[in-house]
């Protein structure tokens, strides 16, 4: 089934079941992934684990929004809600190979933990050590505090961002 017969059918569904999905309209979703997933993540070659991220948005994730919203146009929908929500507390930002990350040995509870450069560099990162003369946690991660705190450079293998979780600072 191509995209905009999978896209029709999906909209279609959610119009007429809102809060529940049909047992064929999961089963269509399945079958299409069934098909896609093989084709956007088969190995190359030299069997490196490189994948088409347009193909995997644009074939995989953009009908399991249309699924789920049951709305044309999901990225819409999620800006409003990302307008009226706060900001999460943690990153989770998701690391590619070899992309660099930040580790911080006064502040990180281990040689795991990473920061993403954007984290690292431009947010105040809440790391919470209480000290009994405070009301309120330390703050760690600014550009300007971090400057006399030990850390490395290096790159990613895998992994996410730890920026927001608890540390000994």
């Amino acid at each position: 089934m191509n995209l905009d017969a999978l896209k029709e059918t999906l909209l279609k569904a959610a119009l007429n079941h809102p809060h529940e999905g049909s047992h064929e309209t999961i089963s269509l979703l399945l079958r299409h992934w069934s098909v896609e997933v093989p084709s956007i993540f088969r190995p190359s070659v030299d069997l490196n684990p490189v994948y088409d991220e347009k193909a995997c948005i644009e074939s995989l994730i953009t009908p399991l929004e249309w699924f789920i919203t049951g709305i044309e146009k999901p990225k819409e929908l999620l800006e409003r809600l990302k307008n009226v929500c706060p900001p999460p507390d943690l990153c989770g930002k998701v690391f590619k190979g070899g992309e660099p990350v930040y580790n911080c040995r006064d502040c990180g509870m281990d040689g795991t933990c990473v920061l993403c450069v954007d984290c690292f560099k431009n947010r105040y990162i809440v790391m919470m050590k209480w000290d009994s003369s405070r009301t309120c946690p330390l703050f760690c991660f600014s550009s300007s505090q971090h400057k006399n705190h030990r850390y490395r450079i290096c790159p990613s293998s895998s992994g996410y961002c730890d920026c927001g979780d608890k540390g000994k600072c």
